[in-house]
């Protein structure tokens, strides 16, 4: 976070060091840095907003990554209507985000804990 701020400041002394040179009236020069203040403001927020996308995007990846062997194991009854992973795990095709999204945080939290200690790949 002290980055986007360190970079608002250098704005700013880039900014200011031209217009105190061309601008003999401190009024001018004040004028110039209330116009110029909602650039410098958007430009810091653009970039902040750059760092903190970065960071969002990273995460929402992994989860991605980790939802997919979940969402692979899935299947679809059409006699039914239902989605399910075993005979003891089914549910409506609206919840299948979810569940695999859930199962996905379920497996990064604990792992070995499912289907017995065995891994994804070994099957049911």
């Amino acid at each position: 976070m002290g980055c986007p701020i360190a970079i608002l400041l250098a704005c700013a002394v880039l900014l200011a060091v031209p217009l105190a040179i061309a601008v003999e009236n401190v009024a001018d020069l004040l004028g110039s840095f209330v116009f110029l203040a909602p650039f410098i403001f958007g430009i810091a927020g653009l970039v902040f907003a750059s760092f903190r996308g970065r960071k969002t995007w990273r995460r929402q990846m992994e989860l991605w990554n980790e939802a997919i062997p979940v969402w692979s194991e899935l299947r679809y009854c059409h006699r039914d209507g239902i989605v399910f992973r075993n005979p003891d795990v089914y549910f409506p095709p609206a919840a299948t985000k979810q569940f695999v999204y859930d199962e996905a945080r379920r497996r990064r939290a604990h792992p070995r804990a499912m289907d017995g200690g065995r891994s994804v790949a070994s099957g049911f």
